[in-house]
């Protein structure tokens, strides 16, 4: 878990967004390309998932074949290597990457098309609650300097100790050392990693 996404620190910085961008990028030497040309996953995905007034988690979604349901916990391994590197990433490419995505942020909002005025004004009423007037329209989209105590506060808590891991698989057989939890009677482990 990390702070909401509405703590001033992240919210003028933004480090997930950075972070997001190199985990799910699709370029030749990528996570995604490694465990594609591995024939191990058909998606990735990272970003925030889930945002509330207390904490926010960052996630990694990956879609593994059949083969990489077979070797998910080299696929693990290879997630946490690449998160690895990323934190051992020197300040000044993560902000220059930072400065990339605020450049390209600032040119989305700059071209962006006109939407449906009544769409515009619920939402904007919704962002007075974040954000003061004079950056209501900006807001959402503006990302301030890179802060690279944040950004590195955010990276060391992207460890397997701090991480929540769901596997899903539609091939599901269950093994003597599951449970089943009580509510809904859906299968489940616990494992130390």
């Amino acid at each position: 878990a990390a702070p909401p996404l509405d703590d001033p620190l992240l919210q003028e910085s933004r480090p997930y967004r950075v972070f997001s961008h190199i985990l799910g990028h699709e370029s030749p030497g990528s996570l995604h390309a490694l465990l594609n040309n591995k024939g191990w996953i058909v998606g990735l995905t990272s970003g925030i998932g889930i945002d509330c007034s207390d904490f926010s988690f960052f996630t990694l979604t990956l879609s593994l074949t059949p083969q990489g349901m077979t070797h998910h916990h080299k696929v693990l391994d290879l997630v946490f290597e690449w998160i690895a590197l990323l934190r051992n990433t020197d300040e000044a490419t993560l902000k220059a990457h930072h400065d990339q995505l605020r450049q390209m942020a600032g040119y989305n909002f700059q071209f962006r098309e006109n939407g449906d005025a009544t769409d515009f004004c619920s939402s904007a009423a919704e962002l007075l609650f974040d954000y003061e007037p004079a950056k209501l329209l900006v807001g959402p989209t503006h990302a301030g300097e890179y802060d690279a105590n944040v950004g590195r506060a955010f990276l060391n808590r992207m460890t397997p100790e701090h991480a929540i891991i769901t596997i899903s698989n539609s091939d599901f057989t269950v093994e003597e050392n599951y449970k089943t939890e009580p509510w809904y009677k859906a299968k489940y482990r616990d494992v130390k990693m």
